[in-house]
């Protein structure tokens, strides 16, 4: 079933450049937190929907509607989402919840970026290298938001924040 439903993302993004992004989101929404009932940290969609706690269960629906959002390259609709889910992860306090509220604002950037918004895009990527989000491959490899945000200023950026993590 993975394999479909990553096939299925994979064509509504190939044309529309947005394939990175897509793709971490089914990553994210497939990711839970190890436990004991589920040791590797994989939900198939039958645990998630019967086993996950209201939280994961919201970040999982808010997740759905970012990728429908993309689905429909509707990109204001996808940050808004991103947006909702960083308010959501906020009011917790847990790794996990700063791992996706980071995820989000990188989300933020991304869709940002695409809608030429450069002051929203920078300050999105600093907040989500500000929280537990520090995929700076991902964040470099987005050319979009390389090319909005300026090279130089990304590059000094997660160069700067690939020292601290070190």
């Amino acid at each position: 079933m993975a394999v479909s439903v990553d096939l299925h993302f994979s064509v509504i993004c190939s044309s529309s450049g947005l394939r990175p992004m897509v793709l971490l989101l089914l990553v994210a929404s497939l990711w839970m937190p190890a436990s004991p009932s589920n040791p590797d940290g994989v939900a198939s969609p039958t645990m998630r929907a019967t086993s996950a706690p209201k939280r994961f269960q919201e970040l999982s629906r808010l997740l759905h509607e970012v990728g429908v959002a993309y689905g429909h390259h509707d990109l204001k609709g996808a940050r808004s989402s991103f947006q909702q889910i960083v308010d959501y992860c906020n009011g917790q306090n847990s790794a996990m919840s700063r791992w996706y509220s980071g995820f989000a604002e990188y989300g933020i950037a991304s869709t940002s970026a695409r809608l030429a918004d450069t002051a929203l895009a920078r300050s999105a990527i600093l907040a989500s290298l500000q929280s537990d989000y520090w995929s700076t491959d991902v964040i470099s490899s987005d050319e979009v938001l390389q090319h909005v945000v300026g090279p130089g200023w990304l590059d000094s950026l997660t160069k700067c924040y690939e020292t601290l993590r070190q």
